[in-house]
């Protein structure tokens, strides 16, 4: 939490990634290990995961390619506004 508090005193644009990225670093380099039940690992990623998609802009989220056949990309929300 020191890292991710300090990131967002200085106004680092990805501060709660960084922070928690860096003391994992920390903690592999030192030796250390952390387990988690497999429950909160998920949630975890689906915390990264809401995180990637609210920075993602329109022409993002539509599907690549000309053809007709392609269908519109589903819509992804994970904010509660």
């Amino acid at each position: 939490m020191a890292f991710v508090a300090v990131f967002q005193w200085a106004r680092f644009p990805a501060a709660l990634l960084l922070g928690p990225m860096l003391t994992a670093v920390l903690l592999a380099v030192n030796g250390g290990r952390l387990q988690v039940p497999d429950w909160v690992f998920q949630i975890g990623q689906g915390v990264v995961a809401c995180m990637i998609a609210r920075t993602m802009t329109a022409p993002l989220r539509r599907p690549s390619g000309s053809g007709a056949t392609s269908r519109p990309a589903a819509p992804v929300s994970c904010d509660s506004r």
